[in-house]
């Protein structure tokens, strides 16, 4: 005897795809397993039953963009200095004004 076919609202056609790590999807279905249920039905209850935190968007994300770059800089800076010894002061005073003109920036932006 076939079971009985699922009632339209029952059934679920739509599939989402996601890319993991080993250790994630081991956690996942860890998780899962503890919960009692399948790796999707773990899933999808968390992701409908789930607290999100939004992030706001501000208008800050140019400042935000400058300051990741000066960050990468002082990390180049920084590993070529312990690589070659020593280091240019010259370059090193220059992304420091960087730094501080970007960050008086964010300030003045932010107290308006």
């Amino acid at each position: 005897m076939p079971r009985p076919k699922k009632e339209q609202a029952q059934k679920r056609p739509h599939r989402i795809s996601i890319r993991l790590s080993d250790d994630e999807l081991l956690h996942i279905r860890e998780r899962a397993n503890q919960a009692g249920g399948s790796t999707s039905k773990y899933l999808r209850k968390a992701a409908l039953s789930g607290k999100v935190v939004i992030q706001q968007k501000t208008g800050n994300g140019p400042i935000v963009r400058q300051l990741l770059g000066i960050g990468n800089n002082l990390n180049q800076l920084t590993r070529m200095a312990h690589i070659h010894g020593g280091h240019d002061r010259e370059k090193l005073r220059e992304v420091l004004n960087d730094v501080q003109t970007v960050v008086m920036r964010f300030i003045d932006d932010s107290q308006d």
